[in-house]
């Protein structure tokens, strides 16, 4: 049963590892950091600093998805347009039950997040009901790793950029305990 007593939210940014929006590459002095023009993102999280109290007490979690927006690139990013179909694809949590890849017959020990549509030129933000991108992770240690890979839906290649790089991303989530 999810605790309806306490959660807590959080986002993830791009801009939280570099404000540069045309950089291929950047970290930050924390660990993280993004690769081949944001499409391979990877952000250091404590989570035993981020959940407090709540990390201590439960052992099992619902992640939720709430929010992506993205920023206005300034020009057209995308290679073509099936770059901007996109699944966004995490890992680095112990999930209870990952995405099953139909190709080996077993989970992947990743989630496939959410699905994105995204203009090429423009910014904007997709809402996610409650129910629609959720995914239980277990406690392991109290710092992951949580990767966000964007991969086109037409071929789960990754999305490829043009001359300007991808745009910044922000992802807001909410942390449920499981008791």
């Amino acid at each position: 049963m999810i605790s309806d007593s306490y959660h807590i939210s959080f986002v993830l940014k791009h801009s939280d590892i570099s404000t540069n929006t045309a950089a291929i590459s950047a970290s930050n002095e924390t660990g993280s950091y993004w690769t081949a023009g944001k499409q391979y993102t990877s952000y250091r999280i404590n989570m035993k600093a981020l959940c407090g109290e709540m990390w201590d007490k439960y052992d099992t979690f619902v992640l939720r998805l709430n929010q992506v927006s993205y920023g206005e690139q300034g020009g057209t990013w995308a290679l073509s347009n099936r770059d901007l179909l996109m699944i966004v694809r995490m890992s680095g949590l112990n999930f209870v039950n990952s995405t099953y890849d139909i190709k080996s017959g077993n989970n992947t020990g990743r989630y496939n997040l959410c699905l994105l549509n995204i203009a090429n030129s423009n910014s904007g933000t997709i809402n996610y009901g409650s129910n629609i991108s959720v995914c239980n992770f277990k406690k392991s240690s109290d710092y992951v790793d949580i990767v966000l890979e964007c991969i086109r839906c037409s071929d789960g290649l990754p999305v490829q950029y043009n001359a300007n790089v991808m745009p910044h991303m922000v992802y807001s989530f909410d942390i449920y305990p499981i008791e």
